[in-house]
This record gives structure tokens, C-alpha cells and sequence, in this order.
């Protein structure tokens, strides 16, 4: 579907070359129709056992809904892979905004190859899933340990980074075709310490909620997408220079975009002051689940880990709403390069 929505947003109204396009309007239709199909072959198609065995299938009410809550909160493990979630996707997102200047004045990238790499973003996250859930990368990240990979995946993607700035702001290669593939090879790792920090999380699902669990800790690493947009717009501001310089090339734009890049390589690096909170290994998290908050201090970490979760909740909320109003999407804190 991405595929097809590059091709079909290329004119010249979406900053494109080709002579023909889809409109808006027309897009959403065809979107709205590819759900529609495939939400009635997951309804008709779509086999299961609605009564697996050692399982009594049971809707909760909003007690035991509560009461659900209550238990996942003071599971240790639970707790732990939320905040890391949270935090590694916030590191991993950071963005260094003098990125949109590059490929405007000094790599040049047209909206074709631009939509073509973001689609292949998808491609290369599919791939890695595929990847990880074979038994021979099982077996060696059994073996090297979830801490180590995700580790070396943090200090090669970091490296990555900044020898592309370096090259780019430099003028040692400004191509842009290389620089998106080398940002698609940077996704190759951060899709590993994305789908390791998965396994984790599978390894921990509490028996009988494994759904609510699971959706609990990856709605925490959803959240953090939001607030890393609006924290990269809030710093990449005090780095932001004049557009005639970038088309000058002078020094000072030079200097001020590295410095931007500098603090994403800064961000991404910190991720590994967050593997503590991530179990090395399934039979560590399988221990770590027996672990429980209790007494006073349990009961303070329970109650800031559930207001920090909605106060989350809440941001996105807020970044949401504001991007979605023209008078208010120019906001830095909504994403947009400010009014």
C-alpha cells in the first residue's frame, strides 16, 4: 500500500514531476476500501479456537478490569520493560531537525525517492521480524544475550549517524540516494533493539492477560513517539539558521547543524544507560516476573509509573490535537517548525 501511494502522490500538487496523481479525497477512499477488505477477511477467514484448552474465555467486567491493572502495576518486570520501552523509543526517535535542511539545500532528495526510501523503511521492519522469529537468530541471540545486542545495535546505528552527518555536512558526499540508504541501513539495527525489547516483552505476558500486558508496554513505546518529535523541535530550534546560509554553505550553518546532529548522537547513545531495565535473557525475565512491588516505597513506584503512563496518554492527546488544526500545527511542540 505505501509502494502505492508513492506512485500515486507524485504530481505536481504533493511536489512531485509526474503529470498525473490521485487526489486526497480519492486516496482516502482507496485506503478506507483496502481496510474495509481486509477487516472481512480477518472476520471470515480468520480461524481460531474460541475455547483453547486450559483457558475459560471470559469478558471482564470494569472491575476486574481494575483489578487487572492493579496486578500488572506491581509486577516488577511489568514496570521495568514499560519505562524502557518508553525511554528506548524516545532515544531511538530523537531526530536531529537540521536533518530537513540537508536534504533540501545540500542532498537534494525529489519526493519520488523520498516516499520510495520511506517505504522501504516498512519493508526493512517487516524483514527484521522475519528475521528475528527464524530459530537460527534465536539461537544467537540466545547466545550473545538481548543486553548485548541491543547494545551493539545502540553503538553501530550511533556511528552510522554521525558518519553520515560528518560526510554530509562536510561536503565529503552529498548524494542523496546514499544518505537514504544509509538511513535505511541505521533502521536495520534500531528495528533489532526494537524486536529484542518484543521478545522481552512476550517472555513476561502475565498467563490469562498475555494480550493486555503485551499492549500495555507497547502502547508505552507508541507514546513516546510524540513527545520525541516535540523535544527534537523544542532543542532543534536553538540550532535553526537562515535558509540563505544553508544555500551558501557558510561555516556557521555547517557548525550549528553538526552541533544539531551532535545532540542526536548524544540521545542515542544514552540508550545504553537504559539496559538495566531490560532482562539479558527469557530465563531472566521469567524470574524477574516473580518479583513484585510491595510496602510503601512499591507503592510510590506504582503510583508514578501509572501517572507518568497518563500523563503520556495525555501529551499525545494535546500534540495530536494542536498538529491537527492548521493555526496550531505550526507549534513546535506539535511537530511543525514553529509559527
Amino acid at each position: 500500500m505505501m509502494f502505492f501511494v508513492t506512485f500515486m502522490c507524485n504530481s505536481d500538487s504533493y511536489g512531485g514531476t509526474f503529470g498525473w496523481g490521485a487526489s486526497v479525497n480519492n486516496m482516502v477512499v482507496i485506503a478506507v476500501l483496502v481496510s474495509a477488505g481486509t477487516i472481512a477477511a480477518t472476520w471470515f477467514f480468520l480461524l481460531e479456537d474460541e475455547n483453547p484448552a486450559g483457558y475459560n474465555v471470559h469478558v471482564l467486567t470494569p472491575r476486574e478490569w481494575k483489578l487487572t491493572a492493579y496486578k500488572l502495576f506491581h509486577q516488577r518486570a511489568i514496570v521495568h520493560l514499560m519505562g524502557y520501552m518508553f525511554l528506548s523509543r524516545l532515544c531511538f526517535t530523537y531526530y536531529a531537525t537540521s536533518a530537513k535542511a540537508i536534504y533540501e539545500y545540500w542532498a537534494p532528495a525529489g519526493a519520488l525517492m523520498t516516499n520510495l526510501f520511506s517505504s522501504l523503511n516498512a519493508v526493512v521492519f517487516a524483514g527484521a521480524a522475519l528475521l528475528i522469529g527464524h530459530g537460527n537468530t534465536m539461537r544467537i541471540l540466545q547466545k550473545l544475550g538481548w543486553r548485548q545486542t541491543v547494545a551493539g545495535s545502540v553503538v553501530i546505528s550511533a556511528a552510522l549517524v554521525l558518519v553520515l552527518a560528518l560526510f554530509t555536512v562536510y561536503n565529503v558526499v552529498r548524494v542523496a540516494s546514499i544518505t537514504l540508504l544509509m538511513e535505511q541501513i541505521i533502521t536495520v539495527f534500531e528495528a533489532l533493539a526494537y524486536f529484542v525489547a518484543l521478545l522481552a516483552t512476550v517472555a513476561i505476558a502475565e498467563p490469562g492477560v498475555e494480550c493486555a500486558s503485551f499492549s500495555l508496554i507497547v502502547t508505552m513505546g507508541n507514546l513516546a513517539v510524540p513527545f520525541a518529535i516535540s523535544l527534537s523541535q523544542a532543542i532543534g530550534e536553538h540550532f535553526d539558521v537562515y535558509d540563505s546560509e544553508y544555500e551558501s554553505d557558510s561555516n556557521h550553518a555547517r557548525a550549528q547543524t553538526m552541533y544539531c546532529f551532535l545532540v542526536a548522537v548524544v540521545v542515542r547513545v544514552l540508550h545504553l544507560t537504559l539496559l538495566p531495565l531490560l532482562p539479558d535473557r527469557a530465563e531472566a525475565a521469567r524470574a524477574l516476573k516473580l518479583s513484585r512491588f510491595t510496602g510503601r516505597k512499591g507503592s510510590v513506584i506504582v503510583l508514578t509509573a501509572a501517572i507518568c503512563a497518563g500523563f503520556m496518554v495525555c501529551w499525545a492527546l494535546f500534540t495530536t490535537t494542536l498538529s491537527s488544526f492548521e493555526r496550531t500545527s505550526c507549534l513546535n511542540v506539535a511537530g511543525g517548525e514553529g509559527c
